[in-house]
């Protein structure tokens, strides 16, 4: 965690000061920081193998004000599981969705979904 949050600092410095402003970097549970919803248009996700909590993913379908969705996975039969239930339960639509071998030599395969209002 340390590391990524190192990284994530060092790439939003390079950015114009008012887009730093808008971007944070939040450790925690999902599930506890749905608040972080609140004015976002844009959220990106990257949940572990089982894929989205329950709890956060119908927050998150809820979230009238963001209006994308980036979802990158790396378990094929957990985002199907949540995808079906972010296009049914909500009003976005996947705008695209490809697949990408991030660690050659093995059969690990990552999804990135863009979804759309």
């Amino acid at each position: 965690e340390a590391s990524a949050e190192h990284f994530f600092l060092t790439a939003k410095e390079r950015l114009a000061y008012t887009v730093q402003q808008k971007l944070h970097f939040v450790i925690g549970a999902a599930e506890n920081e749905a608040k972080l919803f609140e004015g976002a248009d844009i959220c990106i996700v990257d949940p572990p193998r089982k894929g989205l909590d329950p709890t956060f993913l119908q927050k998150l379908c809820e979230a009238c004000d963001i209006k994308k969705l980036i979802y990158v996975s790396c378990n094929f039969t957990s985002f199907e599981r949540d995808c079906t239930q972010i296009l049914s339960t909500s009003t976005f639509q996947l705008f695209d969705a490809k697949s990408y071998l991030f660690f050659p030599g093995t059969n690990h395969i990552e999804t990135l979904a863009i979804f759309t209002r």
